[in-house]
């Protein structure tokens, strides 16, 4: 990988092949090494059944955890003496010495989905085939595989990486509809990498939009806490402003650029992203500035609307207390600075 035959993940894959034969690191860890990014989580996929599997682990003296077994998911650790090898470590370290920590790695067998009008829930069915496999992925730059010694990319991935293209893997209004979710996930990919989204998907992104009125609102916060950590907040924002989701989410944060004008938009981008990089931060900042679309004048007015829109918001989404209480000490902290 970038003729890096040493490289860590090549081991990992290599470990693990040993085990369960054959075995395919595939999807973020193999994606986020080509990036250069820290990977952290290891996920492999072999033709391999579940049954079979866990009988190698077994014979290799590792335990399974099987909790996802019935899904094909099978994991297990890689000890720490397997780590210092991995690691170019001496296997006789003095008593002192820290010990690398157990590496979980889970595998899949390779499967096929098979989606029914109106449905999100798959029927799933295991499979033989890696390109079948990668095939029911999301976006291309997540369908890639590696086996150690070559990267297996049917779908053009190592392009779109390099492209810094989000891209649906086959018909994106197709991928949209199987999982709706996957339309925050575009934009949050886009707000983590710094890539924007193909021209089709960010189409199939409006036209599908409405689904996702379809998923669950925690699994929404999910993907907008990642997207507003992330280092380009402000683009994947933009990004679901501009393909109407944002309307769905936060409305009182959508009509900010109809209401106020496109400064206040970009002003309320601006503010997310001088924010400190954790959720409750970067959504007081988002929603901190919401009150001039609901029509406050005032400072006070503007900050005490703003925080009825972020409780709105946080009850829609879920919130934890704590993520309530937090969210709202900050925005009155802002509106205090603003108001001096």
């Amino acid at each position: 990988m970038h003729n890096d035959a040493h490289s860590f993940l090549t081991q990992v894959t290599l470990a693990v092949d040993a085990i369960v034969s054959p075995a395919y690191a595939v999807g973020g860890c193999v994606r986020d090494t080509l990036l250069g990014r820290p990977v952290h989580d290891y996920d492999f996929t072999t033709p391999m059944n579940p049954d079979q599997v866990e009988r190698a682990v077994r014979e290799a003296g590792r335990h399974p955890y099987l909790a996802g077994k019935r899904f094909g998911t099978v994991g297990f650790k890689l000890p720490p003496a397997a780590m210092r090898t991995l690691a170019g470590l001496p296997q006789d370290p003095a008593p002192d010495a820290p010990q690398p920590p157990a590496l979980f790695v889970e595998v899949t067998t390779f499967r096929s989905e098979e989606y029914q009008p109106d449905s999100r829930k798959p029927l799933v069915s295991f499979g033989t085939s890696l390109v079948e496999d990668l095939s029911r992925r999301d976006f291309t730059i997540n369908a890639l595989a590696f086996d150690g010694r070559e990267v297996h990319d049917p779908f053009d991935g190592e392009k779109d990486l390099k492209r810094k293209v989000v891209r649906a893997v086959g018909d994106p209004i197709a991928r949209l509809s199987e999982d709706p979710l996957r339309t925050l996930r575009a934009a949050r990919f886009a707000a983590q990498l710094g890539f924007s989204v193909d021209s089709e998907l960010a189409a199939a992104m409006e036209k599908t939009r409405v689904r996702l009125a379809t998923v669950s609102h925690e699994r929404w916060l999910i993907e907008m806490d990642k997207l507003l950590a992330a280092p380009h907040a402000d683009a994947g924002l933009e990004l679901l402003r501009e393909c109407g989701v944002l309307r769905l989410i936060i409305p009182e944060a959508a009509s900010l650029a109809l209401v106020c004008g496109s400064n206040a938009w970009e002003e309320t981008l601006r503010r997310v992203q001088a924010a400190p990089q954790t959720p409750e931060a970067r959504w007081a900042a988002l929603l901190g500035c919401c009150g001039q679309a609901a029509g406050a004048q005032e400072p006070d007015e503007a900050c005490e609307v703003s925080i009825e829109v972020a409780h709105r918001t946080g009850y829609g989404l879920r919130w934890s207390k704590a993520r309530h209480q937090a969210v709202e000490q900050l925005i009155r902290e802002r509106g205090a600075d603003t108001a001096r």
